[in-house]
């Protein structure tokens, strides 16, 4: 039975493994739309086209149109192919509706949604908030990823202490008593890593289901038809053959189970890396590599931590801790380098410029990871430097060291469901941001989003029907923008910086001038600003050049150590 477990395991990750990364997005965003958001068409069109900047999901991306009051219009039907969504509609009535969009992302399973709003032979009204898309995480959201990162890291890491740390130590029975008590922990957390990706694929199975539709149907949609399941088939499949393979490996000391299970492993870090952010851009297949490695490196640091925990509670734990100090602290230093090393370089890759480092969520989310992680490197040199000494290292403070990096693992979530800093993400498809005053709502659109020259369009409605009187003029940074349709205005407008910058509008409404600022935040990217890669490419190569002088002064140092000297019996037995 577990050899077919094994077996099936095998075959469906292989399928999924063998096949080569696929540039990745963080979310889909709205490029444009036909007709385009917050415009008048003369007649009714046949169909509504809405464009992405990646590929989205046929089977699960949905639209649906509403009238002014929100009621659905009947006779619609949708269709994804690529990175275009198309809702066909029937002919429709003068006024003013609205396309609820719902996408998700083919490669890593983010959903976006939005609203895109037009009106048929007149202006329109109060329905004209609009955006391009982009869903911020929930707190379940985030929750359900730290759970499984962290359960991840207890599977990676428990075996990797089994294997090659205790496998390598005396005395005999402490070890296969402790080695034991290590693989129960990794199937229990093998387990709950699948129960955690079983509520997240019913979680995006609802999230996804559109009215009318059960959310089973979208779930096997999902399973089927997109990336995004299939990569959490092969998860699936990875978890429940390394149950099952641990349970025998716990049992004997047999090669083949050890291999197997330590293949399974490799598979979900192979697996988290295509389903993150790093397969977007060029080199992809090195992005992928390295960002594994990072997911491989950072499971190991922090499982090998949680694993030592449960080595502190064995009943000879001095004698183990001794034995087993060496192969350790080379597991915990090598680990430590790596991730270091990949985490720089990831960084330059996913962030464009060093002003993005604190004006974006994704920059501001990687700062708090960082000052963890340097908390964790500080926690874990002095409790290196007391177990040289030979006292094995404080319970309370390796615990200390497990809450930091689960604490870091949080950071880490958050960073997985926000989109990377990058302007082809953040800030090329622009971004909307609405804010009113008396009784006008102003919705301001701008596009690259970044300092220096950049397209603005602002609309206008008024809640009141009638309106008190149009508005003719709109000026926006000391600039008229041009009426381009009704209640829409456009015009090129200087972006001074990165980071809060407030856009005040003046409206000029019949004899009153009315002003509102919206709040606005310039996030794209932009050559303009310094580079981060050449910096943390820089800081990489130089982590990596330390970590091998250091490794060779190590060697160089434990060749040239002397042996003790023995006392000479032929001179002992002259004197």
């Amino acid at each position: 039975m577990i050899r077919r477990a094994v077996a099936l395991a095998g075959l469906v990750i292989a399928l999924v493994c063998l096949a080569p990364p696929r540039p990745a997005g963080a979310h889909a965003l709205l490029v444009k739309s036909q007709p385009a958001n917050g415009s008048t068409v003369a007649v009714s069109p046949d169909v509504i086209r809405l464009w992405f900047n990646e590929e989205i999901a046929s089977e699960v991306s949905t639209a649906r149109l509403v009238d002014r009051g929100g009621a659905a219009v009947a006779g619609t039907s949708a269709h994804a192919e690529a990175q275009v969504l198309e809702l066909r509609v029937p002919d429709l009535a003068r006024g003013t509706y609205g396309v609820l969009w719902r996408v998700l992302a083919e490669d890593d399973g983010h959903t976006s949604s939005g609203t895109v709003v037009f009106s048929v032979g007149t202006s329109n009204g109060a329905l004209a908030v609009t955006s391009n898309g982009g869903s911020s995480p929930s707190v379940l959201d985030t929750l359900r990823k730290w759970l499984a990162l962290g359960l991840l890291a207890g599977v990676v890491g428990g075996l990797a202490v089994a294997g090659l740390v205790l496998g390598r130590v005396r005395p005999e029975a402490a070890a296969v008593a402790a080695r034991r008590r290590l693989l129960t922990v990794v199937i229990a957390c093998a387990a709950a890593g699948a129960a955690v990706g079983l509520t997240d694929a019913i979680a995006e199975a609802h999230r996804l289901a559109a009215p009318g539709r059960p959310w089973l149907a979208v779930l096997g949609d999902l399973m089927v038809s997109s990336r995004w399941g299939h990569l959490w088939l092969a998860r699936e499949a990875a978890l429940v053959g390394l149950v099952a393979v641990v349970v025998a490996l716990r049992r004997q000391r047999a090669r083949a189970p050890a291999a197997v299970a330590a293949g399974l492993a490799f598979t979900l870090v192979w697996v988290e890396a295509l389903g993150g952010h790093a397969a977007t851009g060029s080199p992809r297949t090195v992005a992928v590599v390295s960002d594994a490695v990072h997911v491989l490196a950072a499971c190991l640091w922090l499982g090998g931590l949680a694993a030592l925990v449960v080595l502190l509670t064995s009943a000879e734990q001095g004698k183990l801790l001794r034995a087993c100090r060496m192969p350790f602290a080379v597991l915990m230093a090598g680990s430590v380098v790596v991730v270091v090393a990949t985490g720089l370089y990831n960084a330059g890759r996913q962030i464009d410029t060093v002003g993005e480092l604190t004006s974006t969520s994704y920059g501001r989310a990687l700062l708090i990871k960082t000052g963890l992680l340097a908390v964790m490197l500080c926690l874990g040199v002095s409790s290196a430097r007391r177990w040289r000494s030979g006292t094995p290292p404080v319970r309370r403070m390796v615990v200390v060291e497990v809450a930091v990096g689960a604490a870091l693992l949080v950071a880490v979530a958050v960073l997985t469901n926000t989109p990377p800093a990058r302007g082809g993400l953040t800030g090329s498809a622009g971004q909307s941001r609405s804010a009113s005053v008396a009784d006008v709502l102003v919705t301001v659109s701008a596009a690259p989003n970044r300092p220096g020259s950049n397209g603005v369009t602002v609309l206008v409605a008024s809640s009141r029907r009638p309106p008190p009187a149009p508005v003719t003029a709109v000026t926006l940074y000391g600039v008229t923008l041009a009426p381009v349709g009704a209640d829409r205005y456009f015009g090129t407008v200087e972006l001074p910086r990165y980071g809060a910058v407030p856009l005040t509008a003046v409206l000029q409404r019949g004899p009153e001038r009315l002003t509102v600022t919206v709040p606005w935040q310039v996030t794209g990217s932009s050559g303009r600003g310094a580079p981060l890669a050449p910096y943390v490419n820089g800081l990489a190569v130089a982590v990596l050049l330390a970590a091998a002088a250091a490794t060779a002064y190590a060697l160089r140092r434990r060749d040239h150590v002397e042996p003790p000297t023995l006392p000479d019996p032929v001179a002992g037995s002259v004197t």
